[in-house]
């Protein structure tokens, strides 16, 4: 039996039934999803990057570099992926997982708009982890957090990076690109998602 509307002792789930209304109060949305192939990139630009959201989460998983010993890039455009500028400041924590080797990074300069993630290995495990983009449309400095887990590239030790990072650009941001220092993104899943005000 069909149901159009939920009673109040519930709703048989075992039944088929089509879903016709809409769902409010959510705040955190899924915008797109891209699955890389040997991508030279993975951009999300001006369609889904909007005003209409104000945090953005990126969730990457198995991603696999084409080259052993590269780093996963994040960037940020203000003109749709036009340009890439602006300096960053970058700390972080990392754990080896392998041993007991863990303690703090820091990197800062100008390089493009560009966080640098981890040295990965290029085989099957690859990467993975949740990016976190506070105030992208917002005039003030972007703050990122993320958390990101590989295996360390050249080796067998697998790392997981917790950090926090500051893009000096005042302009609001409509472009997210993800890459590989050297060569493509051989596979992944990369999950964006818009979170309302």
């Amino acid at each position: 039996m069909s149901k159009t509307t939920v009673a109040s002792t519930g709703i048989d789930l075992s039944d088929t039934f089509a879903f016709t209304g809409t769902v409010t109060g959510t705040d955190l949305v899924k915008l797109s999803t891209v699955d890389a192939s040997d991508s030279a990139t993975v951009n999300f630009d001006n369609t889904v990057v909007t005003s209409s959201f104000v945090n953005y989460v990126i969730k990457y998983s198995r991603v696999v570099p084409e080259t052993d010993e590269t780093t996963l890039n994040f960037m940020l455009s203000s003109n749709n992926g036009s340009s890439f500028t602006g300096n960053t400041k970058k700390g972080e924590d990392y754990n080896n997982l392998s041993s007991s080797a863990s303690g703090p990074q820091q990197a800062s300069g100008s390089n493009n708009g560009t966080i640098v993630l981890g040295y990965q290995d290029d085989g099957t495990d690859g990467c993975a982890g949740t990016i976190l983009v506070n105030g992208l449309n917002s005039s003030g400095y972007k703050y990122v957090d993320y958390r990101h887990i590989y295996r360390h590239g050249g080796g067998s030790d697998f790392y997981i990076v917790s950090g926090g990072a500051v893009f000096e650009n005042t302009s609001a941001f409509n472009y997210i690109r993800l890459a590989s220092s050297s060569g493509d993104i051989e596979s992944g899943k990369f999950t964006l998602y818009g979170e309302k005000a």
